[in-house]
């Protein structure tokens, strides 16, 4: 069964029912094809009004928008972005402090704190992070730091250090890139290759940020330490410093790892955002001698573990369930009414949305 639908109602999850052609019948748009931002943009050019889409696609779509649970559930909601949006607000600030030298306010020690109380308090903190993901899919400073921090304390926890562990490696996370305010714009932004000039400039912010850290008494040694060495490699190959295996900190090294990860799955001027699924796999072959291998296979495991049995709309316009298989290697598939899709493969449909 399908029902019409105007394209202001129109989701990004819908699957087409009928073909879509022009004033001159020449097929536009195929029956089976999934929406997304692009196409619901190109069809507004061209002027349509309504669509048909497979009914089930929007009983499904109104439940998710419209089931907003108790009033308990919403105010719980309302509450975590409060504190989420807060966040950003002292990422920000902290940014501008750093513009003009100025000691870092610990109000960003205490946001990061009362954020991080409420994304551990769920029964699993990733649901926490993919919803902030998904609320903001483009890199910019201030998201991608927050991501990261969070991100970077949810491996902490996982790997069982102490409270206060935790917490510095979030303040890490948040403050670093804090060296990037010295690098213009021009280069941060730039949609093409590096020149070897522009290159050194950015190989330098992770000095800079620790540089930039110095004066403010609540930053300790070890986020210093964890800010200057976030872009080494355990093979040498990273920077400031090119320092290898043991000199990296452990700080460093999940920093490396969460921000990797927030990285390939955000929106770029110069790249579209990698999958989760293949952004993860890609990051767990990068442990094989560049980031610690025990680090990016608790980060894969848990997103494995966390999206196994979710439903998911795929690209190709099916619907599947998300099954893991425990052996090595470990894979994320997709379980259709046709097939088995591998989602760490290039050649599998993507996943649009997760329900």
């Amino acid at each position: 069964m399908f029902i019409e639908i105007s394209l202001d109602n129109l989701s990004v999850d819908h699957t087409l029912a009928w073909n879509i052609f022009n004033k001159q019948h020449q097929l536009l748009v195929r029956k089976g094809t999934v929406i997304t931002d692009q196409l619901l943009q190109a069809l507004t050019k061209r002027g349509l009004n309504t669509v048909y889409i497979f009914k089930e696609d929007y009983a499904v779509y109104n439940q998710t928008e419209t089931d907003q649970g108790s009033p308990a559930e919403q105010s719980e909601r309302n509450h975590v972005v409060d504190l989420y949006k807060q966040a950003l607000i002292e990422l920000q600030r902290s940014q501008m402090r750093a513009r003009y030298k100025k000691q870092q306010a610990n109000q960003l020690y205490n946001s990061l704190l009362a954020l991080l109380e409420e994304v551990f308090s769920h029964e699993n903190e990733l649901e926490h992070f993919f919803t902030f993901k998904e609320a903001n899919p483009d890199h910019s400073y201030r998201t991608h730091a927050l991501h990261t921090a969070i991100l970077a304390a949810s491996i902490a926890k996982w790997l069982e250090l102490d409270n206060y562990s935790i917490i510095e490696i979030a303040i890490t996370g948040s403050l670093h890139d804090i060296g990037q305010v010295e690098i213009p714009d021009t280069i941060l932004k730039k949609k093409k290759a590096l020149t070897p000039d522009e290159w050194q400039i950015i190989q330098k912010h992770p000095r800079t940020g620790a540089g930039l850290l110095l004066t403010t008494s609540w930053i300790t040694p070890q986020i210093l330490s964890g800010i200057l060495k976030h872009h080494e490699r355990l093979d040498g190959s990273g920077y400031p410093e090119g320092c290898s295996d043991d000199a990296i900190p452990l700080y460093s090294r999940i920093v490396a790892v969460a921000g990797a990860y927030d990285n390939a799955t955000s929106n770029h001027p110069y790249k579209k955002a990698n999958t989760i699924f293949e952004a993860a796999a890609n990051l767990r072959d990068l442990s094989y001698g560049q980031l610690d291998q025990h680090i990016t296979q608790k980060l894969y495991d848990h997103i494995l573990a966390f999206f196994s049995g979710k439903t998911a709309v795929l690209s190709n316009g099916e619907h599947g369930t998300i099954v893991q298989l425990g052996a090595e290697p470990q894979r994320t598939l997709i379980k259709t009414e046709k097939e088995f899709y591998d989602l760490t493969h290039k050649s599998a449909p993507y996943v649009i949305k997760v329900r």
